[in-house]
């Protein structure tokens, strides 16, 4: 029997930890774990525009829908912007249309300068025949090549003034880069001005409203923070040596701790492919999920995300709430 003090603390000491291996040994065996999250796509809402909050129309907590409007900035210079494009645009068109017409007279004089030419040939010829019979003077055979001349250079002249016409219309239809240009312009002063009316992205609830009326709003700068209903799922951290137990597809029942009596039911939709370990140089952003006790080797944590049924009441499911998770077999 032992009966010094150093050895009933040893004695205990033993008997406490073997009774602490066991049941963290049997803690990582269960398909089971309290270390639940909720989880959610949380939208930071930015404007991709500048200008005066001139409307908000959601509050913090406020259910929306997909599509409804948010917020509104001032638009004046936007519709200003779409107006000057639009009048762009008319300006691009009339010149095309007066350049086509210069290449079209460009196209008549350099067809009248080559039937010229043409009569020119005729003529010059008949005179040479007519010249070596003695019928035509010098002075004639001069002028008819004179004219013969002249009239090759005015081809060679409405030839040059046609690539000219050409070369300032530019491609025809839409291939004309300055058509493309207007058009472009005004495309993204109508884009800009949608831009100033923000909407819904999704179905969801509004966390955080950080705007007035009044505010400058700027691009990159979130104003509202949305939670995405529509993308509501729980996240269990499960011990590294039960995983391989856990399928795609196991059917789940989640117990928030807000009311650890009602089961919502699931099934795993997806399990971790890594963890942020202190095993590894870079986690990144890989995710980062407690161990139970520091002065014990235990396994690593994995991530199991459960989808919730249909039918769930997702008001319940609040991101950060904390849960636990049975994988049911």
């Amino acid at each position: 029997m032992l009966k010094s003090p150093a050895s009933r603390t040893a004695l205990f000491l033993a008997i406490t930890s073997t009774i602490i291996i066991f049941g963290i040994h049997q803690y990582n065996q269960q398909l089971s774990t309290r270390h639940g999250v909720v989880r959610a796509n949380i939208i930071d809402i930015t404007p991709q525009v500048s200008g005066l909050v001139t409307q908000v129309n959601v509050r913090h907590n406020q259910t929306v829908k997909k599509g409804d409007l948010l917020f509104s900035i001032d638009d004046s210079d936007y519709k200003i912007n779409v107006q000057n494009a639009q009048a762009n645009l008319a300006n691009v068109e009339q010149q095309l249309l007066e350049q086509s017409a210069a290449v079209l007279s460009a196209k008549a004089a350099l067809q009248n300068a080559q039937s010229q030419y043409s009569y020119m040939q005729s003529n010059f010829q008949r005179i040479s025949n007519l010249k070596q019979r003695n019928f035509a003077s010098t002075n004639d055979y001069q002028q008819a090549e004179t004219d013969l001349n002249v009239s090759k250079g005015n081809v060679a002249t409405a030839q040059a003034r046609l690539q000219q016409a050409i070369a300032a219309r530019g491609a025809l239809g839409d291939d004309n880069a300055q058509l493309l240009a207007a058009k472009a312009s005004l495309a993204k002063a109508e884009l800009d001005l949608s831009r100033t009316h923000i909407y819904a992205p999704s179905n969801g609830k509004i966390a955080t409203v950080n705007l007035n009326v009044g505010d400058y709003a700027r691009p990159g700068n979130a104003l509202l923070a949305e939670v995405d209903t529509d993308n509501i799922w729980v996240e269990g951290a499960f011990p590294e040596t039960v995983i391989a137990g856990i399928r795609v597809g196991d059917k789940a029942k989640v117990y928030l701790m807000a009311d650890t009596h009602v089961a919502y039911h699931g099934h795993v939709q997806s399990i971790g492919s890594a963890i942020n370990s202190k095993e590894l140089p870079n986690p990144g952003l890989l995710s980062e999920l407690p161990q139970v006790f520091d002065w014990v080797r235990l396994a690593e944590n994995v991530p199991v995300n459960i989808q919730l049924d249909p039918g769930s009441n997702m008001e319940n499911f609040i991101p950060g709430l904390s849960a636990t998770v049975d994988i049911v077999k």
